[in-house]
């Protein structure tokens, strides 16, 4: 059931009208956004957005996949006691983003905690591990996946997997690239429930210079969906390329929906042949 989609957030447009988008670029699903969480008054539990979303999804049958919590992490939430006021707020949101899944008909919870909320040290391990029981165990209430996006290291990410077995991984392939995907995809590759698809260039310090079409960078793009062909994965792959560069692809067009095609086909000819 190898399907592919995209993260909303790499899109022109976000709201509903990203649904439109999506389905004209040639994607099968779109993992949402929470459309900015607490800063904009959580816009995923107005029910005329939910509805608004729904119909594009049956009008075009693209797939809502999953939503991601993209402001919580810039936010600084889940590595703070529950009984905090940032604790309370995690809480608030990760209430609100699985109820909105409930009500969407949308299966998976996405959550990663990078930026604000890097887990630095126990103190932060910890309280990440409260949070996410309590994400787990609400959403188990409400017929809802949490899949964590892992940030920190393979090891870490086994002791989550240990300490809250009910949870599956994202597996980003360029994020985890230079960690070695030859150890940690086979690690990994039984609790992964979707990937992750980007792939850039880098400087000669390392950084990111540019996104590029899949497979043409230095993500070990194909090498790693190599490995997932070769040990059985067979799940959702969903676009994070920042297509909102159009220049950056070198391809001689700013037509972001013609970009996205372009790194679609490469994605499927990957999935399907390496």
């Amino acid at each position: 059931m190898k399907k592919i989609g995209v993260c909303e957030w790499c899109l022109p447009v976000w709201g509903p009208d990203s649904i439109y988008f999506a389905a004209d670029a040639r994607f099968e699903g779109v993992q949402l956004t929470d459309l900015g969480g607490a800063q904009k008054g959580f816009p995923m539990t107005n029910p005329l957005i939910r509805e608004k979303y729904m119909e594009a999804a049956q009008k075009t049958g693209v797939v809502l996949h999953s939503m991601h919590l993209h402001s919580l992490p810039r936010e600084g939430g889940m590595i703070y006691p529950l009984d905090s006021p940032k604790g309370e707020a995690t809480k608030l949101a990760l209430r609100n983003g699985i109820d909105s899944c409930e009500a969407m008909g949308i299966g998976i919870l996405n959550i990663s905690v990078f930026l604000k909320s890097a887990i630095k040290n126990d103190y932060d391990f910890d309280n990440f591990i409260a949070s996410i029981r309590y994400a787990v165990s609400y959403a188990g209430d409400h017929g809802v996946l949490v899949v964590y996006e892992p940030s920190v290291t393979l090891d870490q990410t086994l002791k989550i997997l240990e300490l809250v077995p009910e949870i599956k991984i994202n597996h980003d392939l360029l994020n985890r690239s230079r960690r070695g995907p030859e150890i940690e995809i086979p690690a990994l590759v039984k609790v992964i429930d979707h990937v992750h698809v980007k792939d850039a260039h880098r400087d000669d310090l390392g950084f990111i210079s540019g996104p590029c079409l899949a497979g043409n960078g230095t993500g070990k793009v194909e090498m790693s969906i190599h490995l997932l062909n070769e040990l059985g994965y067979d799940n959702w792959y969903l676009s994070e390329s920042d297509y909102i560069k159009p220049q950056a692809y070198g391809l001689g067009t700013t037509n972001i929906t013609e970009i996205c095609r372009t790194d679609l086909a490469k994605i499927r000819h990957l999935v399907e042949n390496a």
